[in-house]
């Protein structure tokens, strides 16, 4: 049997440009190369799509606050993309089809990665890819609309409003202590991995929270801080063959609430202990929700779920990862490696799982 041919699609116009780099390095060094021939596509910060023969072509300083880490100018060519099958790529200056591929895995986290933009795009072209559709994940990138589908499904979330840029000059921080509280988050509505997010305890960071968040979307969330216990848990699978990992405990040996900075720059300052120092039938009340959250809104292969566990034993979601960090060191991987799933054979699975989707029962021919 030939081998699979993995297009592995990273980088992009998302402030998490660096977070998916990582996580395409990860599934490079890991990925069963007895299955799967890769094929690499980086994406630049303006948009461009170009084929790599690796991702350490390009210029690689580990610094996340330096915003020209990686560079791909002047490494390939930029590439075309042929819709429909055999589903062909193009190198422009050479007129010449190369690369047919059976399936993309996006790791480009963030926005026109993890909305539903690019999934969408891949579905005009008629290319399999690993992860949710177009739907559940524009859903799941809008901090707004995915509070709006929890409490849709009778699930807890932290009551808060959301803030156009218009608005700016009509909010006063005494009009939104009645509403939501004190201490209150900060948060861009389109952003993940924590960007741009503030906790507000006095008017003393008020104003400059709104702006911090404003510089990252034109849409901002104002929401009440939970105090509680930070759980994450994953989901693997499909609608007839679920797996719920164990629940995982993110403990803050510093800050007080779990920061871009304290994941990615500074980790030092917080432990991940798995599983989490839980009981049974709370462990049991949050895998039974993470199921019925993948259920409703009809995600595909995985999903990471985070949330709060009060001190009255409320679970209050937080949010929803439709394409998780996928490096060694994420959250996603780490939870699964608890259940003896390694990395390697986590990262196949995801991905057979994605070709059974697309191909149904033709995916059998396929050779795993």
């Amino acid at each position: 049997m030939r081998k699979i041919c993995v297009g592995i699609l990273f980088g992009g116009c998302s402030a998490e440009y660096c977070v998916s780099i990582n996580s395409a390095k990860g599934i490079v060094g890991a990925i069963n190369k007895n299955i799967f021939k890769v094929v690499l596509f980086g994406i630049n910060r303006y948009g461009t799509w170009y084929v790599l023969n690796s991702i350490d072509e390009f210029v690689y300083k580990n610094n996340f606050e330096n915003n020209n880490i990686f560079h791909f100018d002047n490494i390939q060519k930029g590439v075309v993309l042929f819709p429909g099958f055999p589903r062909k790529f193009m190198k422009i200056n050479d007129i010449v089809c190369f690369y047919q591929l059976d399936i993309v895995f996006p790791v480009t986290h963030g926005m026109l990665g993890e909305d539903g933009t690019l999934q969408g795009f891949l579905q005009i072209l008629g290319v399999p890819y690993v992860g949710s559709g177009v739907l559940s994940s524009a859903i799941c990138m809008n901090k707004n609309m995915t509070k709006c589908f929890l409490r849709d499904i009778g699930l807890m979330v932290s009551p808060s409003f959301s803030l156009s840029y218009s608005e700016l000059n009509n909010i006063s921080f005494d009009s939104v202590v009645k509403r939501i509280g004190l201490p209150f988050l900060v948060k861009p509505v389109n952003q993940g991995s924590s960007l741009g997010i503030s906790k507000v305890i006095s008017q003393n960071n008020f104003y400059q929270s709104l702006v911090n968040a404003f510089n990252f979307d034109s849409e901002i969330l104002l929401e009440r801080f939970i105090h509680g216990m930070e759980i994450t848990c994953a989901v693997l699978g499909n609608k007839n063959n679920l797996c719920i990992s164990f629940c995982g405990e993110i403990v803050l040996l510093s800050d007080d609430f779990y920061s871009y900075n304290i994941k990615y720059i500074d980790n030092k300052n917080v432990k991940i202990i798995i599983p989490a120092r839980i009981n049974d039938n709370i462990n049991n009340r949050i895998q039974d929700i993470c199921e019925k959250i993948f259920l409703s809104l009809n995600f595909y292969e995985m999903i990471r779920v985070d949330l709060f566990l009060t001190a009255d034993e409320e679970i209050v979601i937080n949010e929803i990862n439709t394409l998780p960090g996928f490096s060694a060191d994420s959250l996603y991987p780490k939870l699964w490696k608890k259940s003896n799933l390694s990395y390697t054979d986590l990262i196949t699975r995801v991905i057979k799982l994605a070709l059974e989707r697309f191909y149904g029962r033709d995916s059998k021919k396929f050779s795993f």
